[in-house]
């Protein structure tokens, strides 16, 4: 997560918060570790949601017996 560059292609991270000063610092921070995708899922609601991406990158470690990955949102 520190340094997305480490990949081949781009990949995403997603936020989501109700308070908007924490996000806009978090999407700061983020930019200056290298995340060009950052996606803002809004208030804290979505945070269920991004714990399911979390429960299925674990497996995905395992099948692929590394953490030199990341998943892409692909957009039309």
């Amino acid at each position: 997560m520190v340094d997305p560059g480490q990949l081949p292609q781009r990949s995403s991270v997603f936020i989501a918060s109700n308070d908007a000063d924490a996000k806009a610092k978090v999407k700061t921070l983020l930019g200056d570790f290298g995340w060009q995708d950052i996606v803002d899922l809004g208030d804290l609601s979505a945070c269920r949601g991004m714990e399911y991406v979390a429960a299925a990158w674990i497996p995905i470690n395992k099948a692929l017996d590394t953490t030199q990955f990341n998943l892409s949102l692909i957009r039309k």
